[in-house]
């Protein structure tokens, strides 16, 4: 995957833009993207800096004919989460950078089949018609899903951490983005921050004990200070160049916002269900598959080890219902995150799944596991016997959790 650098950013198609690291793509996540897609379907591309250059050098030409474009969303992501450039924090992420680019273009493409993201869509966009999304991914040429020639583009550019990029000042960060975007368009979230200075923004969320449907974009609140990088500062400078931009209500779950630090924490705690309720899907583990030391099998209990990995984060040490993915077959599966006491103090820190379809004969080189329940916390057992037969019963009720879902039938 190509990673870019900001300074040499040249979009010259028109574009409604959203920036951020969207880690794990969450439903907030999908709201802004779903805003975006209907901003660029709605905007009009004359208003980009470079179509009223043109303008002002063709003033008294006819008219070519051409039509024209329809602005793209282009969605500028980081390759790793910007504390870490910053601060040199340890952030482990929800997803790899690969995975959250594909995240991303999936949720722009599904973002035309939410109805309300058109319903609720503000006045402006209120009237678009939801056109067919042409998906182009971040270095190969546009692959377009659905033809349709005036359907908007997406664009996902990840681009490097550097230090000279963050310590730009928020209204320096504009202005370098202006000079490389073609910008006809903004979208952000309530808590949105940017630039040297920044601070963090109190969030609006609305209080409910469940997910929201997403709300229509609202006026953000006046009064901040200028010299940050927030909505209003930015509401105020797109407005004041003639850009579209709109600042969307969190998405919210048990009476707080939807956040990928939230979703993360409660990955390390082994809440599978408030996770998938928040991302809109099963926590996922993709990993390089390594051989096990083949005690598993010796009871009759086969397992297919992951590498793991300290980039990303990792479950709660136990044992969950689940599935693995092999080759593009997703098999019901008892999944164990820990360090098996079992068998000793000293042991490194494992993620292994036990099928319970057969496994393909040879294994492929990466597996994703999906984590859907968890069935109990890590013990320590007297024996390795004990333990096998504590296994059994997890197949059980791994069975049973699976079935009851729906998820196998």
């Amino acid at each position: 995957m190509h990673i870019h650098r900001f300074f040499d950013l040249k979009e010259t198609t028109p574009s409604v833009v959203v920036v951020g690291v969207l880690d794990g793509v969450h439903r907030g996540h999908e709201a802004l993207l779903a805003q975006a897609v209907q901003m660029a379907q709605a905007v009009q591309p004359a208003q980009s800096p470079i179509a009223r250059a043109a303008e002002d050098t063709t003033a008294g030409m006819a008219p070519s004919g051409d039509q024209v474009p329809i602005a793209q969303v282009l969605v500028l992501t980081f390759e790793r989460h910007p504390r870490a450039a910053i601060f040199g924090e340890t952030v482990p992420m929800l997803v790899s950078p690969e995975e959250r680019v594909s995240r991303i273009l999936t949720a722009c493409k599904d973002a035309t089949d939410i109805p309300a993201a058109r319903e609720n869509a503000p006045d402006v966009l209120a009237s678009s018609e939801a056109a067919p999304i042409a998906i182009e991914g971040c270095e190969d040429p546009p692959a377009v899903l659905t033809a349709h020639e005036n359907g908007p583009t997406v664009q996902v550019r990840v681009l490097a951490c550097e230090k000279d990029l963050f310590a730009l000042t928020a209204q320096a960060f504009l202005e370098e983005l202006y000079a490389r975007v073609n910008l006809v368009g903004m979208v952000c979230g309530t808590s949105h921050t940017f630039g040297a200075e920044r601070v963090t923004h109190a969030s609006d969320a609305a209080r409910t004990d469940e997910v929201t449907r997403v709300k229509p974009p609202s006026p953000v609140v006046a009064g901040t200070a200028q010299n940050t990088g927030n909505p209003q500062r930015l509401q105020a400078w797109a407005e004041a160049r003639g850009l579209a931009f709109a600042c969307v209500p969190p998405v919210t779950f048990g009476g707080e916002a939807i956040s990928s630090s939230r979703i993360r924490r409660a990955v390390a705690q082994g809440q599978m269900a408030q996770v998938k309720a928040m991302l809109g899907q099963d926590f996922s583990y993709i990993g390089a598959v390594v051989p096990g030391e083949g005690i598993a099998r010796q009871f009759g209990r086969p397992t297919i080890n992951l590498v793991l990995d300290p980039e990303r984060v990792q479950p709660q040490n136990g044992v969950y219902a689940g599935f693995a993915e092999l080759k593009g077959r997703a098999y019901p599966a008892v999944i164990n995150v820990g360090n098996g006491p079992t068998f000793g103090d000293a042991r490194p820190r494992r993620m292994e799944a036990h099928l319970l379809q057969p496994a393909p004969e040879k294994l492929p080189p990466q597996m994703t596991l999906r984590f859907v329940e968890k069935i109990r916390d890590e013990q320590r057992f007297a024996t390795p016997k004990d333990l096998f037969e504590q296994v059994a019963r997890d197949v059980a009720v791994a069975e049973r959790m699976l079935r009851e879902a729906s998820l196998w039938a």
